[in-house]
């Protein structure tokens, strides 16, 4: 059985057309998790009503407000099969979208699929991750995401993932350093086994209002990444504090991994001053190639 995990939280634009793509799947061996954060629009009617209509549907409601990873995390904890599907409120599957992650997991930690962009009223804005982030499939080594992870952008959308109930285990609690949790389970894939990819379409990603994310900029922003990362500091910090917890001793991997994200720290505490960023130039010029293509 798969669990779905679905977070909820003023929701109800949206909320129909997702729950009708989930329970329209070929797969049907499922359950459906909601933890609901303290709605305040129609959205806890709306779950009622397809709670009433299919016993798969299970309602949590928060006693306060735990914000949108948390609440995601309480939905997760709830879920009772081998494999968990992460569910955004207003995106739309396709009616493959767990069959296809499902024959590609394998023994990996996590298998994702690509997503589509589409708009407010779910038209095609004719582009997708791989396309907006020059993706070249087959994926690199583990460690090549890695640099790719650190020092450009996550490709790996959550709502696009099917995750092996024995990495969850490993995955949390999702620390409060993590700001997406999607970044957070791919890095420690990576570092756990590695990560199964398909460019398939299995979501469809709706933009809208505070999740728009330029869906049409297909990695023109890569020689901005390069400079801003490691050159000009604006994204440091927020990368330090997760490979502070990487190395924390919360969690034990191979010597190998343990030796890129040091390494990674180093560039990061080089990028606070001006000789430490003239010295991250090497780094960048040698590592372009597995950060940027």
């Amino acid at each position: 059985m798969i669990s779905i995990a679905l977070a909820t939280y003023n929701g109800e634009e949206f909320l129909r057309e997702q729950l009708d793509s989930v329970l329209n799947q070929t797969f049907q061996d499922f359950e459906i998790i909601v933890c609901d954060d303290c709605s305040t629009d129609h959205t806890l009617a709306i779950l009622e009503e397809y709670k009433k209509r299919d016993a798969r549907i299970t309602v949590y409601q928060n006693d306060y407000n735990l914000g949108y990873i948390k609440n995601f995390e309480k939905a997760i904890r709830y879920c009772k099969g081998e494999y968990i599907a992460l569910c955004d409120q207003d995106d739309r599957w396709v009616p493959e979208h767990l069959s296809i992650l499902l024959n590609i997991i394998g023994d990996k930690p996590i298998a994702c699929g690509n997503a589509r962009f589409i708009d407010k009223y779910g038209n095609s804005l004719h582009s997708n991750l791989i396309d907006r982030d020059n993706l070249v499939i087959p994926l690199k080594s583990e460690i090549d995401l890695l640099y790719r992870l650190f020092f450009y952008r996550n490709t790996f959308q959550g709502a696009s993932m099917l995750i092996n109930r024995k990495f969850i285990e490993v995955a949390l609690p999702i620390p409060e350093v993590a700001k997406y949790h999607d970044l957070w389970l791919s890095i420690l894939s990576c570092m756990y086994g590695g990560l199964a990819f398909t460019s398939e379409i299995v979501n469809e990603y709706r933009q809208h209002g505070n999740n728009y994310s330029n869906s049409s900029e297909k990695g023109t922003n890569r020689y901005k990444h390069f400079c801003y990362t490691l050159l000009i500091n604006v994204y440091s910090d927020y990368r330090m504090d997760i490979i502070n917890e990487l190395l924390s001793g919360r969690f034990v991997f191979a010597d190998k991994y343990v030796e890129q994200i040091r390494i990674f720290k180093e560039k990061l505490i080089n990028a606070r001053s001006l000789y430490g960023r003239i010295m991250n130039i090497p780094f960048l010029i040698t590592h372009f190639k597995e950060i940027y293509c």
